[in-house]
């Protein structure tokens, strides 16, 4: 057995004695959700996730094998730990950990529900293979293999996760998919994906300009869902995930 299912197996019986446990994918990993709410989890390769309370993330730091969670290379906000295979070898670290997790998540949470921004995007598609094809092969992107199926694709992006899945309502229906939303996407070279993608015969919606982040045009994909490429200044504005060009 791997690390990662050795530590499934012995979250599942710490939380046996619990009668409203679910088990649930999540990128990088496994979720146990209790009563409702993420509660603990397996990620990567066998580092254990913990919801605590946010307030005590800065004393837990300190412990043994812990650190600050991170999802896809960025850190997540205070509340959410990762403990390394190290931290939980003893089983009263791992009991502890255990401890920790469930003692937060009976209490409801204390802390004032809000909204902490996007954290995954997803568009439905009429044909995921067509679609697929397009955001690989003509505008770069590359497929994280751990969430490639028939009827979903996971992109290995550098900011927020960003998916396509095959349709679950009748796109026909709609006049225009995804309208009102406008969705940005960083990119390294525009006026060079804008050339690309003109010599293919992809729908231009405004050509290359240089507006207030940076240079920027408009597209649409094969399902009309409206693409704002932007090359964005890092220098001038940070706005999340990591510069990795």
């Amino acid at each position: 057995m791997t690390p990662g299912e050795i530590l499934t197996d012995r979250i599942r019986q710490a939380l046996a004695h619990l009668s409203s446990v679910k088990e649930q994918r999540m990128i990088g990993g496994l979720a146990f959700m209790v009563n409702g709410k993420l509660c603990v989890g397996v990620y990567g390769s066998g580092e254990m996730m913990v919801r605590c309370d946010p307030q005590m993330t800065d004393e837990l730091l300190t412990k043994k094998g812990v650190r600050r969670g991170e999802m896809r290379g960025k850190l997540m906000t205070k509340g959410w730990l990762l403990i390394s295979p190290e931290g939980i070898a003893d089983e009263n670290d791992f009991d502890y950990w255990i401890g920790v997790a469930l003692d937060f998540n009976q209490k409801g949470g204390t802390c004032m529900a809000k909204l902490l921004g996007p954290d995954f995007i997803s568009l439905q598609v009429r044909n995921l293979s067509a679609s697929r094809t397009f955001y690989t092969e003509l505008l770069g992107l590359t497929i994280d293999e751990r969430f490639n199926t028939p009827d979903f694709v996971l992109f290995d992006t550098n900011t927020i996760p960003f998916a396509l899945s095959e349709a679950k309502v009748n796109l026909d229906e709609a006049p225009q998919p995804g309208w009102g939303v406008t969705l940005w996407i960083d990119c390294d070279q525009v006026n060079a994906l804008h050339t690309k993608l003109e010599a293919k015969g992809a729908t231009i919606i405004q050509p290359p300009y240089d507006g207030p982040f940076g240079r920027t045009f408009v597209f649409a994909d094969p399902d009309g869902y409206r693409i704002t490429a932007n090359e964005n200044p890092w220098d001038r504005f940070p706005l999340g995930g990591r510069k990795d060009r």
